[in-house]
């Protein structure tokens, strides 16, 4: 009998102890569990905060300059007050290239938006290129007495760079005729 008992004290025993093992793995599960749930709150808050700060750009291009330093401000519309940068980069479609070209005031009115042009970039010394007029500055330069016209390539060619110089010759138009003034003492005919 009293092996008996002793065994019994010993099973209690071995049962107190399987059991304070299993709390303690338990509240060690709990641990990592909360541990594991900080982590997740964590990554989240970085996730947030690198999409916060990633720069999408409208279409696809090349940069061609950072014009913003490290812990400069940057903001999306000037702002005086903030002596915030507005932009942080250049982007450029280098397959929609245009040529900024100025032209004198006595020669814009030959100039129509859609008339073809001949391209010859400086740098690529014998090669021409076919293009058109796409818009016209509709103010002049005053102190220049020009108007600014963009030219854009028809095809896209990849050793045109962003800044190379080049001319451009305008073809296809005339310049109006003057309409001739009448002469003093006669009518002018007109239909009715």
């Amino acid at each position: 009998r009293v092996r008996l008992q002793a065994q019994g004290a010993e099973s209690a025993s071995a049962e107190g102890r399987a059991r304070a093992e299993l709390d303690a793995r338990l509240a060690q599960l709990a641990h990592q569990r909360d541990r594991v749930a900080v982590a997740r709150r964590r990554a989240g808050y970085w996730e947030q905060e690198l999409r916060r700060h990633t720069l999408r750009a409208p279409f696809d291009g090349m940069v061609v300059s950072v014009d913003a330093e490290v812990g400069e401000a940057v903001a999306p519309v000037p702002d005086p007050a903030r002596f915030a940068r507005v932009g942080v980069l250049t982007l450029v479609d280098m397959d929609s290239l245009e040529v900024e070209v100025d032209v004198a005031e006595s020669q814009i009115a030959a100039v129509v938006i859609g008339a073809p042009v001949e391209i010859a970039v400086d740098a690529l010394a014998g090669l021409v290129f076919p293009g058109r007029v796409a818009a016209i500055t509709p103010v002049a330069d005053r102190r220049r007495a020009t108007f600014r016209v963009r030219v854009a390539f028809d095809s896209a060619d990849g050793r045109v760079r962003p800044e190379m110089g080049a001319r451009v010759t305008v073809f296809g138009f005339d310049p109006p005729e003057p309409e001739p003034e009448p002469e003093p003492g006669s009518k002018s005919r007109g239909t009715r």
